[in-house]
């Protein structure tokens, strides 16, 4: 599994851009759907090595988005699994367009789990059926 690499590339479209995803004015690939192609490069990597029934949840990213990509150019994420450890698998991701790199290497977090979706308890929590709580002790009144 470590070592492990997989890319997915996206052109960059209306839909992707900063000033049409509200996180930005300019007509450039927005830093979220960056951040989105990161995490389908390395969720569809550990898709490979799940059993049937499992799923992955990110959990962490720290993200650098260096360097502007227009409207039409194609972008390229890569995951590569760098550890694992029980649940937790850690990845390196990174994106570039024709031009070189636009973000990364980044460091990643993601934990198995057997469920494919959380469902909300009576309380309001968000729980896995077979993994326990994701957040412990979070309530979205607390949050409101």
């Amino acid at each position: 599994m470590i070592g492990k690499t997989k890319e997915i590339s996206v052109t960059v479209d209306r839909e992707k851009l900063a000033c049409t995803v509200g996180s930005g004015s300019l007509e450039v690939f927005a830093t979220p759907m960056m951040i989105a192609a990161m995490e389908q490069a390395a969720c569809t990597l550990l898709q490979e090595f799940l059993e049937e029934g499992q799923t992955s949840v990110g959990t962490m990213m720290h993200v650098a988005h260096s360097a502007a990509t227009p409207l039409g150019m194609q972008v390229t994420a890569t995951a590569t699994i760098t550890a694992q450890e029980g649940r937790k698998v850690e990845f390196e991701v990174s994106a570039r367009d024709a031009c070189g790199e636009i973000g990364g290497p980044i460091r990643g977090l993601s934990s198995t789990q057997q469920n494919s979706s959380p469902r909300p308890t009576r309380s309001g929590r968000r729980q896995s059926e077979n993994t326990g709580d994701l957040r412990p002790g979070w309530h979205p009144a607390e949050h409101a």
